[in-house]
C-alpha cells in the first residue's frame, strides 16, 4: 500500500475549532489523551484509509462516505483513488446526517 493524499474540507477546520473549545474545558491530561487519539487515528488515513467503515445511512454510503472512530469523535471521509477527503469531525452522539 502506498501513501494517500489527505485533503481537509473547510468544515473540518471549523470542527477542529469546536473540538478545541470542548477540550479546553477538560483537565489538561484528559484533553491531551483526546488529542493524541484523534491525531493517531488521522495518521492512519495516510496509509490505510480502508480501516474506516462505510456509513450506515444508505444515501451517504452511495456518496462514498466512510467513518473512522476516534474516541468520542467520528471522522467522516471519502476515499477517491489515492486521495482521502476529510469531510467532518463530529462528536459521535451528534445527529450528523444533515451536517454532511
Amino acid at each position: 500500500m502506498g501513501e494517500y493524499k489527505v485533503q481537509v474540507n473547510p468544515l473540518v477546520q471549523a470542527d477542529a475549532m469546536e473540538l478545541a473549545e470542548h477540550l479546553n474545558r477538560l483537565p489538561p491530561d484528559e484533553a491531551i489523551k483526546h488529542i493524541e487519539l484523534i491525531i493517531n487515528r488521522l495518521e492512519l488515513l495516510a496509509t490505510t484509509p480502508q480501516h474506516s467503515s462505510p456509513v450506515k445511512d444508505m444515501q451517504l454510503r452511495l456518496r462514498g462516505y466512510r467513518t473512522l472512530k476516534a474516541g468520542t469523535y467520528t471522522v467522516f471521509l471519502v476515499i477517491k483513488g489515492d486521495t482521502v477527503s476529510l469531510r467532518r469531525i463530529l462528536f459521535s452522539r451528534r445527529q450528523y446526517d444533515w451536517l454532511l
